[in-house]
């Protein structure tokens, strides 16, 4: 196997499904340590009066405009479709917790937000390996938030 193949093909599958994943997970702990912390702090003594939805949309919303901070680095393009996937996987558990109830807007809305995202990579001229990263990204996130 030669040095171009692997560096252009194997060297991104690799690190997004590796680094991906893990910081998928990193992203959901980090999430339920913000829960905590606004629990102990805002809401001690009385943890059923937290706005459990409000707080994941605000933790989302802050994650993806922090995303898109750091995508304005011209350079690592491969970290960046790696980083893509935690908060591309926090946005989607959101919009599928937000209408658990309602599967099939949750699906729909899924959808629709996932084609906003190819189109934004589109318009840009992304690499393969952002679509790759939403790929990855979606089976864990559907997993995680779908109902049981």
């Amino acid at each position: 196997m030669t040095a171009k193949p692997l560096k252009t093909v194997v060297l991104p599958v690799v690190c997004i499904t590796l680094f991906g994943v893990l910081l998928l997970a990193a992203s959901f702990m980090f999430y339920y340590g913000f829960y905590l912390f606004v629990e102990r702090f805002f809401y001690a003594g009385q943890t059923q009066n937290v706005r459990i939805d409000l707080l994941r949309r605000l933790f989302a919303v802050l994650y993806g405009c922090l995303y898109l901070l750091l995508h304005r680095i011209k350079k690592w393009e491969l970290a960046k479709a790696t980083l893509m996937v935690g908060p591309l996987g926090t946005i989607i558990v959101t919009i599928v917790l937000s209408y658990y109830t309602r599967m099939p807007f949750a699906l729909l809305y899924t959808g629709i937000f996932l084609a906003l995202v190819m189109a934004f990579l589109y318009i840009f001229k992304k690499p393969w390996y952002y679509y790759y990263a939403i790929a990855v990204t979606l089976v864990p996130a559907l997993w995680y938030a779908w109902p049981r």
